[in-house]
Formats: structure tokens, sequence, C-alpha cells
């Protein structure tokens, strides 16, 4: 399966700026939560990552969890999250914007291809 993390619009600042980064969780081999992360855009509330993994995931129904988290010098602070469910991606995958579960109204961008 091929992730693709393009964008989010409307992230809410922690501060007096941001510096987002996403974390993708999907369930990989013997049944256990896998990660990867997108590198950080620097000062914006509208990053542009385009970031491309291919996975392998083993557990079809399980859904994918993108967390966006403002990165910071000691700990990094969490911003938003959304959530996919598997019946919305794995047999025809998944081109579209999901809303953040943040109060702000916010978008990511994400396309999944099986």
């Amino acid at each position: 399966v091929s992730i693709t993390v393009h964008k989010a619009d409307g992230l809410l600042e922690q501060d007096s700026s941001i510096d987002p980064y996403v974390k993708v969780t999907y369930r990989g081999q013997e049944n256990k939560d896998l990660t990867f992360q997108t590198k950080y855009e620097a000062h914006t509330t509208n990053p542009t990552w385009n970031h491309t993994e291919t996975v392998l995931l083993c557990n079809t129904m399980a859904p994918m969890r993108f967390a966006i988290y403002d990165k910071n010098w000691v700990t990094d602070t969490f911003v938003a999250q959304a959530e996919l469910a598997g019946r919305e991606f794995f047999m025809d995958g998944f081109s579209d914007s999901l809303l953040l579960e943040d109060g702000s109204n916010g978008m990511l961008h994400v396309t999944i291809r099986p």
C-alpha cells in the first residue's frame, strides 16, 4: 500500500508559530501498530509535505491514524488528528480530505493506493 500525506489546511497555532509534521500509524505484521512520520514544515498553519511511504498492511479492517504534532526543542506538542477506517481505503484506495478532530475545521489531504 502506498500512503501519501499531501498537506494540511487550517491548523491551530499552539503559540507564536507552529512547525507541524504528521505521524501515520497503521497495522502491520503480527497485528502490531507501526508508525512513520513526515518531515516538519517550519512556521506554517498550512503545511505541504507530499511525503509518500510504501508499507505492508496486514490487518485490512484496522483504521489508519494521522496525528499532527508541532516540532519543539524539548517535547513535541499534539495539534490534531484524523482517522480513516480500513473499509474506506482497502479495496479501492482513498484520495480526499479528512476533517481534523481538533475543533478548528482543519483538513488533512491524503492519498492511499492499494
